[in-house]
């Protein structure tokens, strides 16, 4: 008999302090709650809306496993006590609470990966991911970065770290829209020759040695300007700082010289083929004999298109800030698309690097734009430039008559007084990208950061992402739409979920996956 699917996984409940009656030990390591209210998430261990019960009265024992109950309870009286302040006061309060803790925890030294490492600085800061804020403690030696979590909820190594030799890159961010946020990019271990960094020899093998950061890279928020500001100068001073990078990009540009020299050798064969065979069939054609000279064939020189090889990186290079304006990194970027070794697609994300974009936060998601306009027929005419959106355009501007109104807008709130209007005027009333906009592309891909994001739900069914067509005409003519698109829709692989999870069915429509 099989068991139906809403028994056989009840979920995880969550109880807001609001809507408890009852907070109390039970035993040495257990407590006792009752509540009026339960969320359930992650029900059946699918991304599915939350379900909440409310006003049915509940109780619930848990059983401390890895944490006293005299650390436990006190603190949980405390949230308690401010979950019952008006809401002003209730904000404030908590805010106070988690600086406090902030401030009393410190930086195991204990976790450093060598005793023989010094420390350089540590001190609050916090790691942001898509929707997530993880407070902890970040400290630097002159070997590794390291990341303390306030709270491992996820429960892996207390300690996240990374080799200083290993970094590729650091980039001044902004963090909740003040100049706070330092991302820092990564080598991953198998980048280097025999799958470690630095495995083709010199320093970089052994000041590269594990454990390494999961994520290609990280993004911290600090408390204040200064506090980035120090630990970038700290970073960016130490010998350290790069090696394996250096190492890395040396052995391919080794590799590639490698793989030049045996194209240059099997095209001289080739023409030292050709010069023979043209030789024998001019003596063949005067009734000469068969003997002949081989010619010397000199190295086939690059073409005049050829870049020159790029000099081998080095600790200046491997501590360049990714900024627009710094060491004009950015120029030679530019340069290598135009010479043709670097892809549109790597060129733009480059871009949204240097405006300082990142994967790590949501409200700054690298954008890309729309190319093609043309997306209801079956075969497309590239030689019609109609079927291209016009990249010289925002989007919108795509269409006359929405930029028609768009600019007789402009001008109706330009006339009006500036007590009545509360600001400047403004040509369209929304964004190119948003975090809500984000997740709408990335609706099947990531559903419980939309969850997240939506307080438990899903959007109305009509307002998520339905097809790509009906996304695009909605960008160039609803009033309100003028969002970009997202790298993952230029990514091999279904990047955005298409064709995973269950068939959605819209209102008045039948079943059809986006």
């Amino acid at each position: 008999m099989r068991v139906p699917r809403v028994a056989r996984r009840p979920g995880l409940p969550r109880l807001p302090f609001s809507a408890l009656t009852r907070l109390e030990a039970e035993g040495s390591q257990a407590v006792v709650l009752s509540t009026t209210q339960v969320t359930r998430m992650k029900v059946n261990c699918e991304d599915a809306p939350y379900a909440t019960d409310k006003g049915k009265p509940s109780t619930w024992v848990f059983v401390l496993s890895y944490a006293r109950l005299d650390d436990v309870l006190p603190l949980a009286h405390e949230c308690l006590a401010v979950s019952r302040l008006p809401s002003p006061e209730r904000s404030q309060m908590l805010e106070a609470l988690a600086r406090a803790r902030e401030d009393a925890a410190r930086f195991d030294s204990s976790r450093l990966a060598d005793f023989g490492e010094r420390l350089l600085w540590e001190g609050p800061a916090a790691q942001l991911s898509p929707l997530v804020r993880e407070p902890g403690r970040l400290a630097l030696s002159d070997a590794r970065v390291y990341f303390q979590p306030l709270y491992n909820v996820a429960g892996d190594s207390p300690v996240r770290s990374h080799p200083l030799a290993a970094v590729a890159a650091v980039a001044r961010r902004r963090a909740a829209l003040r100049p706070m946020g330092l991302e820092v990019f990564f080598v991953s271990p198998a980048a280097g020759p025999g799958g470690a960094p630095g495995g083709g020899g010199g320093g970089g093998a052994k000041a590269a040695a594990g454990p390494f950061w999961e994520g290609p890279s990280a993004f911290f928020a600090f408390r204040c300007e200064a506090d980035r500001e120090r630990v970038i100068s700290l970073m960016r001073s130490q010998p350290a700082l790069g090696a394996a990078v250096a190492t890395i990009a040396g052995a391919q540009q080794q590799q590639q010289q490698q793989q030049q020299q045996q194209q240059q050798q099997q095209q001289q064969q080739q023409q030292q083929q050709q010069q023979q065979q043209q030789q024998q069939q001019q003596h063949a054609g005067a009734g000469g004999g068969t003997a002949s000279s081989q010619a010397s064939v000199p190295p086939t020189p690059p073409g005049p298109g050829s870049p020159p090889s790029p000099p081998p990186p080095s600790h200046e290079a491997a501590a360049a800030l990714l900024d627009a304006g710094a060491g004009g990194w950015l120029a030679r970027v530019t340069v290598a698309w135009q010479r043709g070794r670097l892809s549109n697609f790597d060129y733009l994300l480059y871009l949204n690097l240097a405006a300082g974009r990142s994967f790590n936060d949501l409200a700054q998601w690298p954008v890309f734009p729309w190319v093609l306009a043309d997306y209801t027929s079956d075969r497309l005419d590239l030689s019609n430039p109609s079927t291209f959106r016009d990249l010289g355009r925002p989007m919108g501007a795509q269409s006359e008559g929405r930029l028609r109104d768009f600019r007789r807008r402009f001008k109706e709130m330009a006339s009006l007084p500036p007590d009545v209007l509360g600001g400047p005027p403004f040509m369209y009333g929304t964004h190119y990208s948003t975090p809500g906009y984000v997740l709408y592309w990335l609706v099947r891909a990531a559903p419980g950061h939309m969850l997240r994001l939506q307080a438990g739900r899903f959007d109305s069914p009509d307002r998520l992402f339905g097809g790509i067509a009906e996304a695009w005409g909605s960008a160039t003519s609803g009033p309100t739409d003028v969002k970009e698109l997202i790298p993952e829709f230029y990514m091999p692989g279904e990047t955005t979920g298409g064709g995973r999870g269950p068939e959605g069915r819209r209102r008045g429509s039948t079943a059809r996956r986006p």
